[in-house]
């Protein structure tokens, strides 16, 4: 089945709903829900979408610019709708969502500013952001957010470095850009290994990695002498049968794999010969068991793991204009 969306952007993140429905992203129009024989349609008309997640109960649920959060059935009905009104504390703290994630007590997490929807009883935290008070937030501007399998939820802030919530002890962790923290506090992508590490993109300082066992961090840039394409790094995926992490980078259009049972680093170059160039910087990535895929400035790129042979799957110029 082949379905072509009709739409002039489409933009930076998909999820795949119960039966096989994929709800994608669009740019500037909204979620576009599309079934597998290709039958389409279109939620949140003209609202821009930042962030999709499906939640262990299928529900969809979407983060946008200017309107809060939304969460729909996986038949597409709006469930309920989470914005923003400064006369109430049991709302979202900002309208827009550009991170969201989900705890293992079913609970929503969701930034810019950071709020938890408690999905069983409809009440909504707020978690305020104070560099200088042991137990809150280092910064107010959250980027990006991560649950590991221990339960703990990951905070990424921009110039904030990363935080992280125990929900036994209901306060954060922060750890900050030093030679035992963080190696930059601006910090991207989070993902996290078979043995629990936690790696961590920054833009800046290269890859982190976190040791929940000893607390300690390691670097990983050109500093250290490891060398990545560059040091200011997007996306990261954990790929557990190759047991390696695929790395997006700013700045470049080479994809890196680096192998977890000796640090080593492989560079890939995306554009296959005389093909149009993909741009000069790497955003997204999706892993599957056979191939990667890879959002750039103007194109989405596979690479097949086994020949690590690329082919462009389009071409669309400005694609990741942020």
């Amino acid at each position: 089945m082949y379905a072509e969306v009709h739409l002039p952007d489409t933009g930076p993140t998909m999820v795949e709903g119960s039966e096989g429905n994929l709800w994608v992203a669009l740019k500037d129009g909204g979620v576009m829900r599309v079934d597998t024989c290709g039958s389409m349609s279109l939620y949140l008309p003209g609202i821009k979408v930042m962030k999709l997640i499906k939640s262990n109960d299928q529900n969809i649920w979407v983060g946008s610019q200017d309107h809060g959060v939304f969460c729909f059935s996986p038949q597409g009905a709006v469930i309920h709708h989470y914005d923003y009104n400064d006369k109430s504390v049991y709302t979202v703290r900002d309208d827009m969502a550009r991170a969201l994630c989900q705890d293992l007590e079913g609970n929503i997490w969701v930034g810019y500013r950071l709020s938890k929807i408690e999905v069983a009883t409809g009440k909504i935290f707020h978690y305020q952001a104070d560099p200088n008070r042991v137990g809150a937030m280092s910064n107010r501007s959250v980027t990006s957010l991560y649950t590991d399998k221990q339960g703990t939820v990951w905070v990424g802030t921009y110039w904030g470095g990363v935080n992280f919530f125990s929900p036994e002890y209901q306060h954060f962790v922060h750890y900050h850009a030093s030679d035992t923290g963080l190696s930059f506090p601006v910090v991207g992508a989070m993902a996290e290994d078979k043995s629990g590490n936690i790696w961590i993109c920054t833009e800046g300082g290269g890859l982190d990695l976190y040791q929940p066992e000893q607390g300690t961090f390691k670097h990983f840039n050109a500093h250290t002498g490891y060398h990545f394409s560059t040091d200011y790094l997007k996306d990261v995926v954990f790929d557990e049968a190759k047991n390696c992490l695929w790395i997006a980078a700013d700045f470049t259009n080479k994809v890196n794999c680096f192998h977890l049972d000796n640090y080593r680093n492989d560079i890939y170059d995306l554009e296959p010969l005389g093909e149009e160039s993909v741009g000069e910087a790497l955003f997204a990535l999706a892993d599957t068991p056979r191939k990667l895929y890879v959002g750039t400035t103007s194109a989405v790129v596979s690479l097949d793991k086994q020949t690590l042979k690329t082919e462009v799957l389009f071409h669309q110029k400005e694609l990741f204009t942020h």
